[in-house]
């Protein structure tokens, strides 16, 4: 064997050796996964958590019809397709309730919902965490807001409220707009709920807009029905990276499982 020969065989068999690498790495560390949500697990935390106190809301776990999906540019993007089921399991929290929506194993919200009582503002989101998982790398925001209404009092369509949250390296701001007063049918049941529509910017680590129409329960706040969409440019290692995310979830029972 010549010695030239020698030297491509050792280079095949390096380069073999990098791309087996690479492809163990790619499976293995960043194999990306969308698993739908178990209504099971959603309870268990519940009951875990049911001695908690009391809340404007029945605690336990509602169930919605879902649509929708999120997805990302990197690694030459993916998408996660939402399940048709999703759960809010609510709880009590120390300044009201936490509502946690579950839709996969790997994509949760919590938002944490205060008492208010000053002015129009009956309850304000004091704040939430969102998370989300792409190629196994798990991405929590934490949010704290220092304006945001969650339910307001009968005031006129059309008046405004401030909506400002930071998230440590991003920042949102935008105003809630009273859209109104509607009813919606929940499993034959008339509901009376309270339109709010949120637009909000973001800027920071993560540059973009979102939009969120959110119908609740006039007593007491409970999300009937919420429409939400977002799209933003997020800062990465490997460059600019786009995030999409849409969905639609609708209550299918008043009666939270417990």
């Amino acid at each position: 064997m010549s010695r030239r020969l020698r030297v491509i065989l050792v280079v095949l068999g390096a380069t073999v050796l990098v791309v087996v690498a690479a492809a163990v790495v790619w499976r293995v560390a960043l194999r990306d996964t969308a698993t739908p949500a178990s209504i099971d697990d959603a309870l268990a935390r519940y009951r875990e958590d049911a001695a908690r106190g009391d809340t404007p809301i029945p605690p336990g776990v509602y169930v919605y019809a879902t649509s929708g999906s999120e997805s990302v540019s990197a690694l030459g993007g993916t998408t996660h397709t939402y399940p048709g089921r999703s759960t809010i399991t609510v709880t009590a929290a120390p300044c009201g309730m936490a509502l946690r929506w579950d839709v996969l194993e790997t994509r949760s919200s919590i938002w944490d919902v205060c008492g208010d009582g000053d002015g129009d503002v009956v309850q304000r989101l004091d704040g939430w965490m969102e998370a989300h998982e792409f190629f196994g790398q798990d991405d929590r925001t934490t949010w704290r807001c220092s304006s945001s209404p969650w339910l307001v009092g009968p005031v006129v369509a059309g008046t405004t409220f401030p909506h400002s949250c930071d998230g440590g390296d991003t920042t949102q701001s935008g105003t809630v707009t009273v859209v109104g007063e509607e009813s919606i049918d929940v499993g034959g049941v008339s509901v009376e709920t309270l339109r709010l529509r949120l637009e909000a910017e973001e800027e920071g680590a993560a540059r973009g807009s979102l939009v969120e129409e959110r119908w609740v329960e006039r007593e007491t706040g409970l999300p009937v029905r919420v429409d939400y969409r977002v799209q933003t440019d997020n800062d990465s290692l490997i460059g600019d990276v786009v995030f999409e995310e849409a969905y639609a979830i609708e209550l299918l029972s008043l009666e939270p499982r417990t």
